[in-house]
């Protein structure tokens, strides 16, 4: 509906620039102006953009940290409104809490979000080589540029979680390390396992936003096999009519191998290349509070394959947990839902067994109950 639409932009905006949509408040109006707390957590933040929605129009009161009243709009002030929707944008934000004040229609709910825009970057530094070898370590480190020059507040690094993100190549196995953030660095150490390919991540983020670096490429492969000269003695001819038949079904043993794991390549290739249809509604409820969000209406044209929850929730991290529940395309435009340990599914009410896979079609509703932390997942699926 029209009413979701600013909830969508926001999204779109917050994922194309890596950011996280902040929810700030929701308050239930009263007819008078009242406070709310806008924190800018760091002089890299070139826009602080609050969002205000509300079914009544509201009018807004600005105050910076230091008390200064700032008019709106203004220079750094910018303003866009309608009669439901109110973006509040500002320029280079001085560091700390500002002050923001809503006046609305009584009884009317008004939700505040925050979306922040960072001046930063994320690096790996350099690695002395491109090869090595099985067992080796390898120390890693990464560091936040601004404006290209290297951000050097440990504040800032301490307020993230950095992990590096280790691929191997040849199965796909992707290992998360924790990375140190006790200085103005993230650093870690990197145990090359397997003698593979490998391509290495570093991922930080914070409440408000997250930054990936670019991926390296390490080689731990060995040299190529060693091979033998072929004999030109002449030697008992049995032995060798032996060894020629014996070679002979190896070839088209090798061929069948051959055969059948390109068939199989196909099938799964075909399998995990089939698109899906449709989209999933989504509202988050607060088991302590009661409050649920906004229904969001997630398209699932984009994916292909599968994809988490998780990622469906753009990777919240109090969200975690919910990594575990995957989904996969089925036959007749349905969704398979398979969830791990700890997670909790109800269809109609009642416990369902989703650990080998919930078929949905559409108009089908489940909830999904995390462990972690007190909330539920209301899904409904729609073709």
């Amino acid at each position: 509906s029209a009413d979701d639409l600013p909830q969508i932009l926001s999204e779109i905006f917050a994922s194309h620039l890596k950011l996280k949509v902040v929810p700030v408040q929701s308050i239930t109006a009263n007819g008078d102006y009242q406070d709310v707390t806008v924190n800018v957590p760091n002089g890299s933040v070139l826009e602080a953009n609050i969002s205000i929605m509300s079914s009544q129009p509201v009018t807004a009161k600005l105050t910076d940290p230091s008390g200064k009243e700032v008019t709106i709009p203004s220079n750094n002030v910018l303003l866009s409104k309608s009669s439901t929707y109110s973006l509040i944008k500002l320029l280079s934000p001085q560091e700390g809490d500002w002050k923001l004040q809503v006046k609305g229609v009584p009884k009317d709910k008004i939700d505040i979000n925050l979306v922040f825009n960072y001046d930063l970057e994320l690096k790996i530094d350099a690695l002395p080589s491109a090869t090595y070898k099985k067992g080796d370590e390898i120390d890693i480190t990464s560091h936040l540029f601004s404006n290209g020059t290297q951000v050097t507040l440990s504040n800032l690094y301490q307020d993230m979680k950095a992990v590096l993100l280790a691929t191997d190549i040849d199965t796909g196995d992707v290992q998360e390390i924790e990375l140190d953030n006790s200085g103005a660095v993230f650093k870690g150490t990197f145990e090359v396992k397997e003698s593979h390919n490998y391509e290495l991540k570093v991922r930080a983020e914070e409440s408000s936003f997250y930054r990936e670096s670019a991926p390296i490429q390490i080689s731990a492969k060995t040299g190529g096999a060693a091979t033998t000269a072929p004999s030109t003695g002449t030697g008992n001819e049995e032995p060798l009519k032996e060894a020629s038949s014996k070679t002979l079904y190896y070839i088209i043993g090798g061929i069948l191998l051959v055969l059948a794991a390109g068939a199989a390549w196909y099938v799964l290739n075909k399998k995990s290349a089939r698109g899906f249809v449709g989209q999933l509604v989504v509202e988050v409820k607060d088991s302590n509070t009661g409050e649920k969000t906004y229904p969001q209406y997630k398209k699932l044209a984009g994916f292909k394959g599968k994809f988490s929850l998780h990622q469906l929730l753009q990777l919240a991290p109090e969200l975690k947990e919910s990594e575990t529940v995957i989904f996969t395309p089925a036959k007749n435009d349905r969704l398979l839902l398979r969830s791990g340990e700890g997670v909790t599914v109800e269809r109609s009410g009642r416990a369902a067994d989703a650990s080998r896979g919930l078929e949905l079609k559409s108009g089908d509703r489940v909830s999904v109950s995390l462990q972690t932390v007190d909330k539920t997942i209301y899904l409904e699926y729609l073709v």
